[in-house]
Parts: structure tokens; C-alpha cells; sequence
């Protein structure tokens, strides 16, 4: 079931950090590299509660099975980068709709290793593709990181 995240939804969405970060003092050793490009790393993060609950004024959704949160999506209204930052664009003219037209970006998305591929993130992106759809927005970005360790999922 996916619904908007809630203050109490907290401990269970640090935990799938946890499980995710990205650990740098590891990077160095390449088994750990490789396991984490396949699989897929969200950037540390320390999350406060006053700061997630300010997040939950934005469109943040949770994947819940039974009863337990499974993963995570939390989009930003706010835009993360300007026409000035060095960004590699995949296609030229993506960077000319980020920068002119009305958008969302992907803050995070995550879903417990555990679960398996078995579709939670592909249903919590389709689940906010039309929310932002109703709400006149064309365009989501999502930032992929490349370096030190790309993250291919």
C-alpha cells in the first residue's frame, strides 16, 4: 500500500538509510565498490525529525507491507541546481525544461535490499507521476550520482 509518509513513519524510513548509505570510508575496497553500484546507494544522510517532518509538507510516500515500511519516496519542490552548475546533462534539452519549466525532483528513493526487485519502487514512482500530473507538474528529474561509485539502479 502506498500512502504519504507520517511523523511516525520516522524510525522505519532511518532504518532503510541506514540499510542504503553509501559507507565512504569503504571505497576504497573494490568488492564493496562493486556491490554497491549493482545494487544501488543512497548519499549519507543524518535525518533529523524536526527536518523530516518540515519534509513532510512535500509529496513524501511510503511503501507499506504488512505493516511494515518497505520504501520511500520523497520528491523536492524546491529546485537543486541553477543554469551555472556543472551538471552532465543526458540530453541537452532536459537541462533547458529543468531550468525553465515547472518541475519536481527526486530527493530520495529507497526500498529495503531485503524485499527484493519485486516492483515497490517502479509503484511509488507511478504514484507520483500522477499526483504531480494533477497538479500541472510535466517534468521530474532525478540526479544520478557517477563518481566515486556510480549508481546504476
Amino acid at each position: 500500500m502506498v500512502r504519504q509518509a507520517q511523523i511516525t513513519d520516522f524510525d522505519s524510513i532511518c532504518f532503510i538509510l541506514d540499510q542504503l548509505s553509501l559507507q565512504t570510508q569503504k571505497l576504497n575496497d573494490l568488492a564493496y565498490r562493486l556491490q554497491v553500484q549493482q545494487h544501488g546507494f543512497v548519499m549519507p544522510v543524518v535525518l533529523i525529525k524536526d527536518e523530516f517532518q518540515k519534509q513532510l509538507q512535500n509529496t513524501f510516500l511510503v511503501y507499506e507491507f504488512d505493516g511494515k515500511i518497505v520504501g520511500f519516496l520523497r520528491i523536492d519542490e524546491e529546485q537543486e541546481a541553477g543554469a551555472e552548475d556543472f551538471i552532465d546533462w543526458l540530453k541537452p534539452e532536459y537541462k533547458e525544461a529543468y531550468i525553465s519549466h515547472a518541475h519536481r525532483c527526486i530527493g530520495k528513493l529507497a526500498v529495503l535490499p531485503s524485499t527484493g526487485r519485486i516492483g515497490i519502487a517502479t509503484t511509488l514512482l507511478h504514484e507520483v507521476t500522477t499526483i504531480l500530473k494533477q497538479s500541472n507538474i510535466p517534468y521530474i528529474f532525478s540526479f544520478v550520482v557517477f563518481s566515486p561509485v556510480t549508481n546504476f539502479p
